[in-house]
């Protein structure tokens, strides 16, 4: 993917914790990639000269920290020296132990924690309208013996899931009401629920287009 992109290009990883290790910190800082990633509750780090568990920043409610920190005392490699975001508000059981790149040491608190959140918009409701059978694109069912024509049906997938998050879009500034779910304030916009109207929408106009010619071809 680093060969792909031009050299005037920074990207910014969002990930999960299956991807916080010293060793793959290293690896996007030689790539020059930045990242947000998420780390588990077990993990040892050095705050404020001292070496403890992430579970001991995120006892309280809300919280938020930020500060340097030696990451993973026990790796193989050696602590990674990086930035510790620490965020959870009122309403979250589980906080977020994010591990930020160098590349974003000038970016404030709350833009790290709202760019962490762009991973459940982006990731959760691309694996639900790719797969899911009642919401999104049966991509799982299709059967493509080349790269090339997965290419294209991506091609196609991104280009219909764009109209469809604008149609949904549209009804809401119509309707005045928005799909924001209260009880996630977490996760924000579901791009999923705003894609699911504008397939109702469709549906919709494609139910009245039919009934007109229908209708025309009775007056006919």
């Amino acid at each position: 993917m680093a060969r792909c992109l031009p050299t005037t290009c920074r990207p910014l990883l969002l990930a999960d914790r299956g991807f916080a290790t010293t060793r793959f910190f290293r690896f996007l800082d030689a790539l020059g990639w930045d990242g947000i990633i998420r780390s588990k509750g077990n993990i040892l780090v050095q705050w404020a000269a001292r070496w403890v568990p992430l579970t001991i920043l995120g006892k309280s409610r809300p919280v938020q920290r930020d500060g340097q920190v030696f990451y993973a005392k026990a790796a193989e490699d050696g602590p990674y020296a990086g930035r510790l975001v620490v965020y959870a508000d009122q309403n979250h059981s589980d906080p977020w132990f994010l591990t930020v790149s160098a590349g974003l040491a000038e970016r404030p608190t709350g833009a790290i924690v709202a760019g962490y959140g762009q991973r459940f918009i982006g990731e959760e409701s691309y694996k639900d309208q790719k797969n899911d059978p009642g919401e999104g694109f049966p991509r799982d069912c299709a059967k493509l013996g080349t790269a090339a024509r997965w290419d294209r049906l991506g091609l196609v997938f991104a280009w219909a899931s764009y109209w469809l998050n604008v149609a949904g879009w549209d009804r809401e500034a119509r309707d005045g009401r928005s799909w924001r779910n209260p009880r996630r304030p977490k996760h924000g916009d579901s791009g999923l629920k705003t894609v699911k109207r504008g397939k109702n929408w469709g549906s919709l106009r494609a139910g009245r287009v039919k009934k007109q010619h229908k209708n025309k071809r009775h007056t006919d």
